[in-house]
């Protein structure tokens, strides 16, 4: 019997990878139409109000459950805004979700 692999473990390290990769961008940049399309772009949040404050700004649902920002993998919502692919993400310090932010 075969088994199919683990696309957990083949998915993760290229995610990762690619949120590491991205240019850290402020909310200006993105709706100042400042960045060049094609690229990889983040945003990065420190606490649950400028995690909603982002959302709110770019038009993304900003509730949570469980701690778990709607959309969100690892911390991460990954969305299109005027054709820009943005990460908006957690700090490296990130230690996993709060379950006191729901």
């Amino acid at each position: 019997m075969q088994f199919l692999p683990n696309l957990q473990d083949q998915y993760d390290p290229v995610f990762e990878k690619q949120v590491q990769a991205s240019q850290v961008v402020t909310i200006n940049d993105v709706k100042g139409d400042r960045l060049a399309k094609g690229g990889l772009y983040r945003l990065i949040y420190h606490t649950k109000d400028n995690f909603k404050k982002l959302a709110k700004s770019l038009g993304l649902m900003d509730d949570f459950k469980a701690g778990v920002p709607r959309t969100g993998y690892k911390g991460t919502i990954t969305f299109f805004y005027r054709g820009l692919r943005i990460f908006l993400s957690p700090g490296n310090n990130w230690k996993g979700y709060n379950p006191s932010w729901s």
